[in-house]
């Protein structure tokens, strides 16, 4: 009985040379209503809005055309997965992974086709998302450069046409050798060893 009683006078002086009660809060968690130090100040990145780029040049028919597609996509890759066997979570973040896809500017059937290409090689959750979003990002950077940063991110046919006619009027170089390089008898043709061939 004395130990127990010496015990407790022992954690009461403890806890009275503490100034921090078991009550407070420590600094950081209590956020509520409260905005991050510096939070409000610089430009912030990331989308401006929820839509793809070039979604201002759309009438309002076509918005919503482009908006049906996605839900549409959403659901068929979803019952897609169901169908094979993904688990539900997995089908979750693949119909997000299209989504994001879309929302960057590949069209909703470019990117249910993306995603699907990765279901099929068994990539699942975070692997099928890296996946996916670097894919996006070579396609979106290649309809970039082939038709410049004006072109229309919804219409991946106008960067499809120019990416063709570019094509076209390629050098024939490939098929030409250069001087210099080769079997050829001109300058600088010898044996290997610094001295011409007889």
């Amino acid at each position: 009985m004395t130990r127990s009683v010496l015990l407790c006078g022992i954690v009461a002086v403890l806890a009275s040379f503490t100034s921090v009660s078991l009550a407070d809060v420590p600094p950081g968690l209590e956020k509520k209503d409260k905005v991050p130090p510096g939070f409000s100040e610089g430009k912030k990145t990331g989308w401006r809005n929820q839509y793809p780029p070039g979604w201002d040049k759309l009438d309002v028919k076509g918005q919503a055309k482009w908006q049906q597609a996605v839900k549409l996509g959403r659901d068929r890759l979803k019952k897609h997965c169901k169908e094979i066997g993904v688990s539900e979570s997995d089908a979750e973040s693949a119909a997000d992974d299209f989504e994001k896809a879309a929302r960057e500017g590949l069209t909703p059937e470019e990117s249910e086709s993306l995603v699907r290409a990765n279901i099929a090689e068994k990539k699942r959750g975070k692997v099928l998302s890296d996946e996916v979003a670097v894919e996006t990002q070579k396609r979106l950077r290649k309809r970039t450069k082939v038709a410049g940063p004006d072109t229309n991110a919804l219409d991946p046919n106008e960067a499809e046409a120019e990416d063709k006619d570019n094509d076209e009027g390629a050098d024939d170089k490939a098929d030409k050798p250069e001087s210099g390089k080769g079997k050829g008898k001109g300058k600088g043709a010898g044996n290997g060893r610094g001295k011409p061939k007889d």
